[in-house]
């Protein structure tokens, strides 16, 4: 009896450490560096609510995902790859237009990955879990900024 009140909990704790997840790691994206190459992948943060949020968190949050960019393009690696599903066509286009004034020379382009049936059962589970709310991903697939740093500026 003891064991099935700790599997019907289980969930609600869940909560709790996206909670505490949340205040320790307080970042507005994920870098991952590649070991075998030169690309630094970037992963819009999945702790972060996407709900109900001020606009100081906002700006907060796009601050944060700009100046990692920066960063990670002023470093040696040569390829930056955004993916997340939290990434729109609009975002695409802020994160290009802030490129343009700040970080020099560089190239991107866009492509679209399928959303395979699998990764929208484990986005699903991961927003119930989380957030509490059932959401249903109504895309087919989703974008993915691919920028490179490029040495020559007419190309």
């Amino acid at each position: 009896m003891y064991i099935w009140g700790l599997v019907l909990i289980s969930p609600f704790s869940l909560r709790v450490v996206n909670w505490m997840q949340r205040r320790l790691i307080n970042q507005p994206c994920i870098l991952s560096y590649h070991k075998r190459s030169s690309r630094i992948f970037v992963h819009l943060s999945p702790n972060q609510p996407t709900v109900s949020i001020s606009s100081e968190r906002v700006a907060w949050f796009w601050n944060g995902v700009l100046t990692s960019i920066e960063d990670a393009l002023s470093g040696r690696e040569n390829t930056i790859v955004i993916a997340s599903h939290l990434l729109t066509s609009y975002r695409i286009k802020r994160i290009r237009r802030h490129l343009q004034i700040q970080a020099g020379h560089y190239r991107s382009h866009v492509i679209h990955v399928p959303f395979t049936p699998a990764a929208r059962a484990v986005m699903q589970l991961e927003i119930l879990l989380a957030q509490w709310r059932w959401r249903v991903p109504s895309r087919t697939s989703w974008p993915v900024l691919v920028i490179r740093k490029t040495f020559n500026p007419e190309k």
